[in-house]
């Protein structure tokens, strides 16, 4: 029992604890960049991210003392810039406030392949172009539809999409 208590110590700290520090950092700098209330401009994100990356570099080559602050403190930095840099893309894409609600006719073609389940049908549409009362309008490239079917419809059967 005494080789077997030595072997195995679940209070005892970590033998390499930079990786835990690192992980911990990454996680909280994404935690923190995803309670904010606005997006910030990228040049910012830029500021956080390149300087992120120079201290793991300095800290990978032990130019730097290898303290668990040092790797908490860039990888939290990292996690912050990539997690807003990410969030920034996606919002890029997204379709605008005010065509919201509103009847668009799209031309586009079937991008993906439709998968069907229980509430109906849903596919990937990849837009060719878009019209708001007559005129052009800009939408995403890419959109995902839904076909509701089924107990899901306005009229109780609503038909099968096939």
């Amino acid at each position: 029992m005494g080789a077997m208590s030595e072997a195995f110590d679940p209070l005892a700290p970590p033998a390499r604890p930079a990786p835990f520090a690192a992980l911990l950092g990454w996680v909280l700098g994404t935690a923190w960049q995803l309670q904010q209330q606005a997006l910030w401009p990228a040049w910012v994100y830029g500021l956080l991210l390149i300087p992120g990356l120079l201290w793991a570099l300095a800290l990978c080559w032990r130019v730097l003392p290898r303290r668990l602050a040092a790797w908490l403190l860039c990888a939290a930095a990292l996690g912050f810039a990539t997690t807003g840099l990410r969030s920034l893309a996606f919002d890029a894409q997204a379709l605008e406030p005010a065509l919201e609600g509103r009847d668009l006719r799209i031309v586009g073609v079937v991008s993906d392949m439709p998968q069907r389940n229980e509430a109906g049908l849903r596919f990937t549409l990849a837009t060719e172009s878009a019209t708001l009362d007559g005129r052009a309008t800009a939408v995403p490239a890419s959109i995902d539809v839904g076909w509701y079917a089924g107990t899901f419809s306005l009229g109780g059967e609503g038909g099968d999409p096939r």
